[in-house]
Order: C-alpha cells, then sequence, then structure tokens
C-alpha cells in the first residue's frame, strides 16, 4: 500500500472488479518498481527507464489483458443480456483460437494502437524530470519499442505514469471515469 494507492492481483472476473464501489479507478499494472530517476544522473536515469522498457515490461501482454477488460466493457455494455456476456468471459489472454471473431480482430491487431501518456512527478523527482519530460521521453520509447502511434486527443490507450520519491509506476487505465 502506498499513500491513495492499493496494488493487488486477482483472478476474479471483470464484472466482480467493476463492481467494487470503494475503489475510485482500475489499471491494468504495468510496472511498479522502486525509483531509481533520482538517486542518479539524468543521463543514467534515462537509460535505466529505456532498459525498464525494452527488456522488463511485456508490454504486449498488459496491452491484450487490458484489451480483454475494454471487450467486456463494451460487450456488457452492448448485451441485453448481461449474464451471457460475463458468462463466455474466461480471463484466458492466450486461447485466442476459442474467442469470437471480433476479439480476434482486437488480439490481433496490438501494434497499431494509438496512446497518449499521462504524467505525474511529485517532490524531488519533479525538479530534475518535469511530467513533460518523462512524458515526451516515455512516448518516444513507446513508439520506437511498441509501433503504437501518439495521439493526444483521442486515443485508445492513455498510460498513466507516476514518479514519486519512492516509486516509479505505469499503469493502463480501466475506464474513464471513477467507479465510486
Amino acid at each position: 500500500i502506498i499513500v491513495g494507492k492499493i496494488f493487488f492481483r486477482s483472478n476474479c472476473q471483470p464484472h466482480d472488479l467493476l463492481a467494487l464501489k470503494t475503489v475510485e479507478r482500475l489499471f491494468v499494472m504495468v510496472s511498479h518498481c522502486k525509483q531509481f530517476l533520482c538517486k542518479t544522473s539524468s543521463k543514467v536515469a534515462f537509460c535505466k527507464l529505456r532498459s525498464l522498457f525494452e527488456k522488463d515490461i511485456q508490454w504486449n501482454l498488459c496491452l491484450k489483458q487490458w484489451m480483454m477488460f475494454k471487450i467486456f466493457i463494451n460487450s456488457d455494455a452492448l448485451s441485453s443480456d448481461s449474464k451471457q456476456s460475463r458468462n463466455h468471459y474466461d480471463g484466458k489472454v492466450n486461447e485466442v483460437d476459442t474467442e469470437p471473431p471480433q476479439k480476434k480482430m482486437y488480439l490481433a491487431d496490438t501494434h497499431s494502437i494509438s496512446f497518449r501518456v499521462s504524467c505525474k512527478s511529485t517532490g524531488v523527482i519533479r525538479k530534475f524530470f518535469s511530467p513533460y519530460k518523462l512524458s515526451q521521453f516515455i512516448g518516444c520509447s513507446l513508439t520506437k519499442i511498441c509501433n503504437w502511434k501518439t495521439d493526444l486527443r483521442n486515443p485508445q490507450l492513455e498510460v498513466y505514469v507516476h514518479a514519486s520519491e519512492d516509486y516509479f509506476t505505469i499503469g493502463f487505465p480501466i475506464l474513464s471515469r471513477p467507479l465510486s
């Protein structure tokens, strides 16, 4: 637990997570690590950040998990029988052959995602790495690593980054507005 944030893993169905009324936002956690930006020079910090992005984070797996939630939310909203759409979701990311055609299309095209980075830096980090500087670096890195396209006005995916004095966290929001 961090002030204002609770991290947890869950094997429950998406509708169970969306039924939580005591949480404000839900994210697919991409990375959560101890802060490394403020303990080194900016050049070394950006090298470590690039290494984290290129080697340590499984971007496509996180994106597929996020897409599964989006598919569930969209199918649940459009379906007249929400029980049927809830029972259809099996929580497995890699079984593409058993999924309906709309899911296959959605999961197969992970390289044409449009995104924007929303960054928050607090405390000492803010003095050395402004949110703008971090967002710009992360956006350029994602474009190179994942072949995603930046779209600041109407992105399909928002990448949230929070750099505090203690932790560096990256997540994809599941919903565009708070649950509570």
